[in-house]
């Protein structure tokens, strides 16, 4: 009797110590994270990141002030080309996000947004500020076509750091521009976890700066 108690007090250590390690992995993976670019030195670009190339995209870090932030520095893109640069380090399906954006030029285009739920430079959701058009809107791009979920007009300084929320829990989202809620719903189009990136349209060069993950 005495060894059989034995066994299952040590299933129960078992168990317990099982179910405590894997605790802590899941604490581990869901650890908040923000890519501010200051370990990255000036002048080369974001490490771990797929940054797009085509049409001589050039996705490099600059120096603004004191601080380090991801630029699109150069791209002769057009139309309906979408310029992306997104990580997968964390794999990003419900949570929080912001980011700070500034516009730095463009002509056909303006501005730029977030990424997330990313599977690959064709699936994604976005978020982009259009200081151009005076617009905030949320889309999906699926199969690299892109869709309009819901938009709001914003009219706001067209040189300054603006930033952009996200709360984003299975189809339901809430976001933000500038402290301000613009967009709510949902969407039910892409599910699956995912990265996380930065997003411009044609010509619009822009910088980004201090992406935070809260899963």
């Amino acid at each position: 009797m005495s060894e059989q108690y034995d066994i299952q007090g040590r299933m129960m250590k078992t168990t317990f110590f099982a179910a405590l390690f894997m605790s802590i992995l899941c604490n581990i993976a869901l650890e908040a994270k923000t890519y501010n670019f200051e370990a990255d030195a000036v002048g080369s670009s974001p490490k771990g990141w797929h940054c797009s190339k085509k049409n001589k995209q050039h996705w490099v870090i600059t120096q603004k002030g004191n601080t380090h932030v991801l630029t699109l520095l150069q791209t002769d893109a057009y139309g309906s080309h979408f310029n992306t640069c997104y990580t997968k380090e964390i794999n990003f399906q419900n949570g929080t996000l912001s980011l700070d954006l500034q516009a730095d030029s463009g002509e056909e285009d303006q501005g730029g947004g977030l990424i997330w739920r990313v599977k690959d430079n064709k699936n994604y959701y976005v978020v982009r500020y259009n200081p151009l058009e005076d617009n905030f809107t949320f889309y999906y791009v699926k199969n690299g076509y892109r869709r309009v979920i819901q938009n709001r007009s914003v009219y706001a300084e067209k040189k300054a750091w603006h930033t952009i929320k996200v709360l984003h829990k299975r189809e339901h989202y809430r976001i933000f521009f500038d402290g301000t809620l613009l967009l709510e719903g949902n969407d039910t189009t892409l599910s699956e976890a995912g990265g996380v990136g930065v997003w411009s349209k044609a010509d619009a060069l822009s910088s980004f700066d201090n992406l935070k993950v809260i899963p």
